[in-house]
């Protein structure tokens, strides 16, 4: 699996590790951004523009697509489930 060159090769390590336990990341070219005070990592894996998005809200996950349908970017909302829905 290709990652983008890090300053901090562990924690994108742990960042991926958390991720491929809710989605299934394809092994090209992948760009993350990690929130913490969200808990939210989004994944950009094409410089395709995203055309639509597709939410998998109880699981907390929104893709995004190009206009031919591939996917361009994923969001994994409480990657760590540190929050809790009431």
């Amino acid at each position: 699996m290709a990652t983008r060159l890090a300053e901090n090769k562990t924690i994108d390590k742990k960042l991926l590790q958390a991720a491929t336990k809710r989605v299934r990341l394809p092994a090209d070219w992948l760009e993350m951004k990690y929130s913490s005070e969200a808990d939210v990592l989004f994944i950009r894996c094409s410089r395709n523009k995203p055309a639509r998005s597709k939410g998998d809200v109880e699981n907390g996950l929104v893709f995004d697509y190009d206009a031919r349908n591939n996917l361009v970017s994923i969001e994994i909302q409480d990657l760590y489930g540190v929050f809790v829905t009431v």
